[in-house]
């Protein structure tokens, strides 16, 4: 008699921890699928992208570079001084002269200023006695990312950034 009162008492626990993880996972999913809205509802959250194009990379890229490499001096809103200054005006202010200047002033302003580059002067002139530190280490493509993402964030571009 006694095994079969186990016996009973197993299965019986075994039934009652089986409804109670079904009936858990079946109220879970009730309650999941009352939170989904349709699309373009208001209050709802864009599903993942899961595929980037070249642009959503560039600016990734240069999200990425501006907070490590800008943002301890320069604000991240673009448009206000920090320690260094604004940076939504910068493909206004070196229009006038070869890309390849802004790339070489951004790895190595003191440099520039020492030949007399005017650009490079002007900004120390207004001001020194702060020097931006060099990023020799910055590519191109680093330094055109870095440049895309002030764009967007100045509202130059409307691009979408996750």
């Amino acid at each position: 008699m006694q095994i079969k009162t186990t016996s009973f008492l197993s299965f019986f626990l075994g039934v009652c921890v089986f409804l109670v993880l079904f009936l858990s996972l079946l109220g879970f999913g009730m309650q999941y699928q009352q939170n989904i809205q349709p699309p373009g509802s208001c209050g709802t959250i864009p599903p993942p992208q899961t595929r980037y194009t070249a642009q959503d990379s560039v600016l990734i890229l240069g999200e990425g570079l501006f907070k490590n490499e800008c943002a301890s001096c320069h604000n991240k809103n673009m448009k206000d001084h920090l320690t260094g200054p604004a940076l939504e005006d910068t493909e206004k202010n070196w229009a006038a002269y070869p890309r390849a200047d802004l790339y070489q002033f951004i790895r190595g302003s003191q440099e520039m200023i020492k030949e007399g580059h005017p650009r490079a002067v002007e900004l120390w002139e207004g001001w020194q006695p702060v020097i931006m530190n060099d990023f020799p280490g910055l590519s191109d493509t680093d330094i055109e990312a870095i440049l895309a993402y002030i764009e967007v964030i100045s509202g130059r571009y409307s691009m979408t950034i996750y």
